[in-house]
């Protein structure tokens, strides 16, 4: 067994291996509850060394350490952990088990992890998020790659930092160890394609990715920049969202190009100096203009502020006083959502601290009142019960139209008014592996709405497996138009269902049901269900 010890002499005695990826392994330390070890594989111990030596001798500040309870907002090294002289890891505090960011943003992976999460729990979340990158930036570290899968979230709305040994660090000498890695949703524009080992960066690259995680945080999961083509004829490069990044194009700021998703929230119902914070880092901070980026301190100063002014309507959600009605309420209805109740929380002040703020925990209320949850999508999945609304499609000088009729059954008697959006018929024919055929009646919603499509046996909140031996494309909208691929999934892929159903009709004549769905990164594109009775998705 080999023969550890920290940076003090003490002896590092390993015990259960927690895990292990491409740089190394995690265990627990034998004798300290609160302590893991990583040890490095070998090939990558000379790396780390002068970059972990100079994060240990320099830790940021986290006050909530001192809390009762205490909370670690950033998991940072420790201790050295070398082996007969030589480096070989460091200790940190072990973290409790909580989920990562992504499950945060949409309502319905968010409702399995934090049931009683609602609009002022995700303010507070963006707010202790601002803080803890701030904590970096005020010791002259920079995140780097700041994603969804280095921040955890606690049920008390404080956030966790982890993955803290790929940092930008500058050492007592000026040298700059530059974070060599980056994740394309949170890479601002300027550093798109870019070999990021090769670039020093700076706090306005991390405000991007901090722009884009808070974004998310408040719209639902919707990437910032992710949108449909005003023009449905343009074609892109894939992934859209990329595209417009690079582009600079905000689709949530009037331009020629794109437009906001199809049920994305309301970018309206955000507080007006949110709006004017994301169209500075989103649309006006390309390039030289990337110190227009609102920075984390400004973050905190305006999201404490707007916590103050949430209010909640009749039915417990939280929304911006000033817009003067529940937009939760008339999405829900417009969606045709489900309401239940759950406990509605009571948002705990910040204490306004203008360089260094601490993260603060967000209590639930002593009382309890209704909240519904965030809306469901028009159609269930079962026969059982009356469906409010359904869409279904049609046909208009050769462009598809979507038109959401109110019925009173599922054998499709309409009433009120229909609406229609445009879209358009191309799908490129997509071959289904190992697919399964489900013919049981009691799991399927008849498709006569949507004639020649397969028989509907998903629905929102569905985790899915992709099920087709080729690569499924993934669409930035519902349009189905080849250029709009935004990304491809692959044989085995876990996605959540998030949105939809919708109706599209090929080229070609046949017919899909669409769905929207998210990855485990985060990232979200629309998906056909299947195709005449054959499944690209199974459960």
């Amino acid at each position: 067994m080999p023969n550890y010890t920290d940076q003090n002499g003490k002896k590092i005695v390993l015990g259960k291996e927690l895990g292990k990826g491409g740089e190394g392994a995690v265990y627990l330390l034998s004798g300290d509850p609160n302590s893991v070890v990583k040890i490095y594989f070998p090939p990558k111990r000379a790396y780390y060394e002068p970059r972990l030596g100079v994060m240990i001798a320099n830790p940021p500040e986290d006050q909530t350490r001192k809390l009762s309870p205490p909370h670690i907002s950033i998991s940072w090294p420790e201790r050295c952990v070398y082996e007969s002289g030589k480096f070989v890891g460091y200790t940190m505090p072990l973290i409790q088990k909580a989920p990562d960011i992504y499950k945060i943003y949409a309502p319905s992976m968010r409702r399995q992890e934090f049931p009683n999460f609602d609009w002022g729990h995700l303010h507070h979340v963006a707010l202790n998020l601002a803080i803890a990158v701030n904590a970096y930036h005020a010791k002259g570290y920079i995140i780097g790659d700041l994603n969804s899968k280095n921040v955890k979230v606690h049920k008390n709305a404080m956030v966790t930092m982890i993955d803290t040994d790929s940092v930008q660090v500058k050492t007592p000498t000026g040298q700059v160890l530059r974070c060599p890695v980056g994740t394309p949703d949170f890479t601002a524009p300027e550093l798109q394609g870019l070999k990021l080992d090769q670039y020093d960066r700076d706090e306005y690259h991390d405000a991007f990715a901090l722009g884009v995680m808070i974004f998310m945080l408040l719209m639902e999961g919707y990437h910032p920049y992710t949108g449909a083509p005003v023009n449905p004829s343009i074609s892109v490069p894939a992934p859209a969202y990329q595209y417009c990044i690079k582009k600079g194009i905000f689709p949530y700021k009037k331009n020629s190009q794109f437009k906001p998703p199809l049920n994305a929230p309301d970018f309206a119902s955000l507080h007006p100096e949110i709006q004017t914070l994301f169209i500075r880092c989103f649309d006006q901070s390309t390039g030289k203009n990337r110190t227009n980026r609102p920075l984390p301190i400004e973050w905190y100063r305006v999201l404490h502020k707007v916590e103050s002014e949430l209010v909640s309507c009749s039915k417990g959600h939280k929304y911006f006083s000033a817009y003067g009605r529940c937009p939760w309420c008339a999405r829900a209805n417009a969606l045709s959502a489900i309401s239940v109740s759950i406990p509605r929380p009571v948002v705990t002040p910040v204490s306004p601290k203008p360089v260094t703020p601490v993260q603060t925990p967000l209590r639930p209320a002593r009382t309890s009142l209704t909240t519904p949850r965030m809306p469901a999508q028009p159609i269930k999945r079962k026969l059982s019960g009356t469906v409010k609304a359904i869409i279904v499609a049609g046909s208009v000088t050769g462009l598809g139209v979507l038109s959401v009729l109110a019925i009173n059954s599922i054998n499709g008697k309409t009433g009120g008014n229909s609406i229609n959006i445009p879209f358009v018929n191309s799908l490129a024919t997509q071959t289904a592996g190992n697919n399964q055929q489900i013919t049981d009646p009691a799991v399927m919603v008849n498709s006569s709405s949507c004639p020649g499509a397969a028989n509907l046996i998903m629905g929102i909140g569905d985790h899915v497996l992709v099920n087709t031996s080729k690569s499924l494309r993934g669409h930035s909208a519902p349009d189905l138009e080849n250029g709009s691929v935004s990304i491809r999934f692959q044989y085995g892929d876990s996605l959540t269902i998030i949105d939809g159903p919708v109706c599209a009709t090929s080229s070609t004549g046949q017919a899909y049901w669409l769905w929207q769905v998210q990855d485990q990164s985060g990232n979200q594109a629309w998906v056909a269900e299947g195709d005449s009775g054959l499944y690209y998705l199974r459960k």
